[in-house]
């Protein structure tokens, strides 16, 4: 259920010499044209497309990668470059088991400086609502190029649009010969950023027309779903089994979710009719693993089998080109997820992360377009929960006191909720045995050293139904103090804070995005021995910004010491004006955490 891949992904895919370019480097694509032509035959609406392009070196020989995309609803028809022959190969997204999307491409060189070479393609779009967008961008500078839509008055339905039009894209619209003619000029385009952590502020052109409403693609979509066979032979055992205990329909919907959850794994899916299809539910049972539209297929089966009115519901998720209310299109829905009703109350269910509780929506689908089926054939478009700061917490909680050996020690747990909660424990569960204590260590906020102990390690709460999972361990921290003369200086500041990086803004081009809507928190004591007193304590320090809200307290009260800190991110996207700032902020802020707590030996 995601669009077509983009560009500058699908030559990473299969790339061997390919690197991206700049208007300094050597090879660029120094002409180009991109013409798509819409005609209907009996009916039947096609989209012949014809691209040119021309590559030069600018400075010395170099290797280049000419390719072409084709798939499902998609026909490649011609493809040349002289003296070369063309090459095939599938390609699939990192994160997608398995799909249906080819590549043709010439492995082409050109020789020296100033030679040139031209490649031409021919694609058929034979169903049209796979003609979904056409991306900007490609691995090459673009000194000049074009892209022409020509729609046939016949077909005025259809148009075309710029999504997120950069500077080097003029775009014209004019009428000619009873046609629309839509027209991108393109020059001096330089390839997109690769910068770490860069916002999917994606660019290029969609196509509308397909699709009357959301209501109509929900309706195409959700076809295929009616068509699957929901029957599970030994589905009064599995509802049996997976709502044992449940006092009341919320709590079977919580503990069919976690069934799910913990018995089949997500596998994401993109070939052919399974782009869109579900698996029907009893193979997702005998595969133990589904895609989002499988696995909530069959969360509807069993929650409809108990009499629970349950609902598939596409989602448009912050990742998605463009949102359904927009531009209802394929290229706008991008998950799947099923809802429930239970006393008038809606509970979204997305079994796809195996942690998620109870109507969760996680950070990456807050506040998302999502469609749910409705009565009598219908549907309806609406937001899903918005996600804030408090839903996804991570707090320490710590009581030290001081080990004769001059050590720290004492209890410690880590209570993460949300995302964070989803994170930790996939993070945990996911790692070998025996490297779980090394991981626990740098999760409770301490490094592996011969200096530090950390035994007692135990979790609650590490399933998919508990709101609040928590890591607990006792610590015996030596390198967290340090003693010279009479005075002593300890670290209490638990961890390094990674919600907050620093940007590394040499040769930045794009804004940063912060992991998460969260909040982190650190709530820790330390009971100083009357043998000594407090000399000093960090201080504190209040600091809010567009992105975030900084607080740390640290007081000395009679023989305890309490060192509170809490970060709270509320936007995640650090403009690139505003980085430097940032950094400093980030800077100030790990100072004053780091600061030690001085004692005196009396």
């Amino acid at each position: 259920m995601i669009r077509n891949l983009p560009t500058l992904l699908l030559a990473f895919l299969f790339a061997t010499n390919v690197c991206a370019q700049t208007e300094d480097n050597n090879v660029m694509v120094s002409d180009a044209s991109d013409c798509y032509y819409f005609s209907e035959k009996n009916g039947v609406v096609t989209v012949r497309n014809e691209r040119v392009e021309t590559y030069t070196a600018t400075r010395m020989w170099a290797d280049v990668q000419p390719f072409i995309s084709y798939g499902r609803g998609c026909q490649l028809t011609s493809s040349r470059v002289r003296g070369y022959s063309p090459m095939y190969k599938n390609v699939t997204r990192s994160s997608v088991f398995a799909g249906d999307t080819k590549v043709c491409y010439f492995n082409a060189r050109l020789g020296s400086k100033g030679e040139t070479l031209r490649a031409s393609f021919e694609r058929l779009y034979s169903d049209v609502r796979f003609f979904t967008d056409i991306p900007f961008h490609n691995d090459y500078f673009i000194k000049d190029k074009v892209i022409k839509v020509v729609v046939p008055k016949s077909l005025s339905r259809f148009a075309v649009k710029g999504i997120n039009l950069p500077p080097s894209v003029v775009f014209e619209h004019k009428q000619s010969g009873g046609n629309d003619i839509y027209t991108f000029t393109i020059t001096n385009m330089p390839t997109p950023p690769t910068d770490d952590n860069q916002p999917d502020n994606t660019s290029g052109i969609i196509v509308t027309g397909s699709f009357a409403d959301y209501a109509d693609l929900y309706a195409w979509e959700h076809k295929f779903a009616e068509e699957v066979d929901c029957s599970v032979s030994n589905i009064d055992q599995i509802v049996s089994e997976a709502t044992a205990g449940a006092k009341n329909d919320v709590e079977r919907v919580a503990r069919t979710l976690e069934w799910v959850q913990n018995n089949i794994r997500y596998v994401a899916v993109e070939k052919g009719d399974n782009a869109w299809m579900p698996d029907a539910p009893q193979e997702v049972i005998r595969k133990t693993y589904g895609d989002c539209k499988g696995m909530a297929l069959l969360l509807r089966t069993l929650l409809k089998h108990q009499k629970i009115d349950a609902r598939l519901a596409d989602v448009s998720s912050a990742k998605a080109f463009v949102k359904p209310s927009q531009v209802p299109t394929l290229c706008s829905i991008d998950h799947m997820v099923c809802v429930a009703f239970v006393g008038g109350k809606e509970y979204w269910l997305d079994a796809t992360n195996k942690y998620a509780p109870l109507g969760f929506a996680s950070d990456w689908t807050s506040g998302c377009e999502a469609i749910y089926e409705e009565p009598g054939n219908k549907c309806r478009m609406v937001r899903m929960p918005l996600h804030t700061s408090s839903m996804s917490k991570d707090s320490v909680v710590a009581d030290y006191s001081f080990a004769p050996e001059g050590a720290i020690v004492g209890e410690i747990k880590h209570h993460f909720t949300g995302d964070m909660k989803m994170s930790a424990l996939a993070a945990y569960f996911e790692t070998e045995s025996q490297d779980r204590k090394e991981l626990s260590g740098r999760m409770l906020g301490v490094a592996v050293s011969p200096n530090i102990d950390v035994s007692d390690i135990s979790w609650s709460g590490a399933d998919s139904r508990s709101a609040v999972s928590t890591l607990s361990a006792k610590i015996r921290n030596k390198d967290a103090v340090e003693m010279v003369g009479s005075e002593v200086y300890v670290e209490l500041n638990p961890m390094k804070d990674w919600i907050l990086p620093v940007v590394n803004t040499e040769k930045r081009k794009t804004d940063y995005e912060l992991p998460m809507i969260a909040e982190c928190s650190a709530d820790i004591t330390l009971s100083v021995p009357k043998s000594m007193t407090v000399e000093s304590v960090p201080e504190n320090l209040t600091v809010e910004t567009d992105n975030a809200v900084l607080s740390l307290l640290c007081e000395a009260k009679g023989q305890k010491i309490i060192f509170r800190k809490k970060i709270v991110i509320k936007n995640k996207i650090v403009p690139l004006a505003k980085q430097s700032d940032w950094n400093a902020t980030v800077k100030r802020w790990n100072e004053a955490c780091s600061e030690q707590i001085v004692l005196k030996k009396m």
